[in-house]
């Protein structure tokens, strides 16, 4: 009924179905859709220097729930994903007063808070 040429061509084509199809599938598959950003800064002295070691307590208003970092050697840190909403913020070291402020979380933004131990903040040896 078929000739060789005739399946190889039936065949090809059944494989050409086979794989369209397939694609949509991997093309959803793909799709990613962001719910979460982020709060990330670099912490510094009353000089400007970068504080490594400081522990960033970031809590979230409506739920208390908290993330605990510690800055790096560059005194940068960097909450992960959070739920967008409303954080407070709280910076602490030895040899400073602890600085709280607050940030406000929005979908697929990082924020960021002026994580200084400025003069106000300062020391408080001596």
């Amino acid at each position: 009924m078929y000739t060789d040429w005739g399946r190889g061509k039936l065949l090809a084509g059944y494989v050409l179905a086979i794989l369209t199809m397939g694609l949509p599938q991997y093309h959803l598959l793909a799709q990613s859709t962001i719910s979460t950003g982020s709060i990330m800064d670099t912490v510094t002295d009353a000089s400007g220097a970068a504080v490594q070691g400081v522990r960033v307590v970031i809590t979230r208003r409506s739920t208390a729930q908290v993330v605990t970092v510690t800055t790096n050697s560059v005194g940068a840190y960097n909450s992960g994903a959070l739920i967008p909403g409303d954080y407070s913020v709280q910076l602490s070291v030895a040899g400073f007063r602890m600085v709280s402020s607050s940030a406000t979380v929005l979908v697929g933004n990082v924020a960021t808070m002026n994580g200084t131990f400025g003069e106000g903040f300062s020391s408080t040896q001596g």
